[in-house]
This record gives structure tokens, sequence and C-alpha cells, in this order.
């Protein structure tokens, strides 16, 4: 569990509701406390030991409604938008895409590529939790790349701002 995320895993939780998607589950931290609030959560990631432990963390909190997946996140997500599934909740919480300034630019296409993606999978008045670990990206620029993600998807997003500790929307 990643210290740093516990207050937003409890603020997720708070607004979570339906079906969930957590990409980039890691441990299962955010999946875990999900859990709780929804029907059901389907948990992704590319690492096997890390969802490994990922599983015995849900055994040992008697969790049964979360699916852990081993996939390529951005695959994982266009194989879901070509099957239609969609989700009421969707955490985003991907490795640093920005270890420098000199991959700002990178940083901001993959950043609007993945809530592009997550956006394409939320129902209507659904949430996205999207979140950036990338020291280099401010949280403006976050913000500016789910926008950007948002328009191209064709609606709109509502966010949760860890610095701000509130929803932020964006319309389109």
């Amino acid at each position: 569990m990643f210290l740093d995320q516990r207050e937003n895993y409890l603020a997720a939780a708070r607004y979570a509701r339906g079906r969930a998607l957590d990409c980039f589950t890691c441990t299962g931290g955010f999946a875990l406390h999900l859990a709780a609030k929804c029907e059901s959560v389907e948990a992704v990631d590319s690492s096997a030991p890390a969802l490994d432990l990922a599983q015995r963390n849900r055994a040992a909190n008697g969790i049964g409604n979360v699916e852990f997946r081993e996939a390529n996140v951005f695959d994982f997500l266009n194989g879901l938008k070509a099957s239609g599934r969609r989700y009421s909740t969707i955490v985003l919480d991907p490795p640093a895409f920005a270890k420098s300034r000199e991959n700002l630019e990178g940083a901001a296409r993959g950043y609007k590529e993945i809530n592009l993606r997550a956006l394409e999978l939320l129902e209507p008045g659904g949430r996205l939790v999207s979140c950036s670990c990338s020291h280099h990206v401010s949280e403006a620029m976050l913000l500016e790349a789910i926008a950007a993600a948002s328009l191209d998807a064709g609606g709109w997003s509502e966010c949760w701002s860890a610095a701000r500790r509130r929803w932020t929307t964006r319309s389109c």
C-alpha cells in the first residue's frame, strides 16, 4: 500500500458506486477500498508479483467482489471499448509518465490518452478518479490533459483533485 494515497483511497470510495474499474491497481489499494461501495470491481495491472500481493490483501480482508487481471492497461482498455462495457467508477493511477522535465510533453500525451480511453468507458454520471505520481506534472497540467481527453470523448468529466480535496468538473 502506498501511504501517500491513503486519503485518496478513502475519497474515491466515498463517491464510488456500481461497477468499478481500477487501472494500474498494483497491490489493490484503490480496488479494495472501492469494494465496499461497488457491486463489483475489476482491477488491472501488468505486474504479476504486485497482483499476487493484491490477491493476498483481498483474502486477508475477506473481500469477494474484486477480480484482478494481469494485462497491459492500455490494451485492456481498448478491448473493453470494443466490447461495449461501461463502468460507473474508474480509477487511473498509472506509474510516473514523466521522470524528468524532458519527458513532460510525452507525459501530457500519455495522460490525455489514458484518460480518453477511460472516459470512453464511463457511463453517464460516472466518476473518474485520475492520479499522477509524476513529480514534474502539475495538477493544472493533469487537469488540462483530462479536459482535452473529455473534449475528444465528446462529453464531460468529473475528477477528484487530491491537492484541492474536492471534485473538479470540466464541461465540453
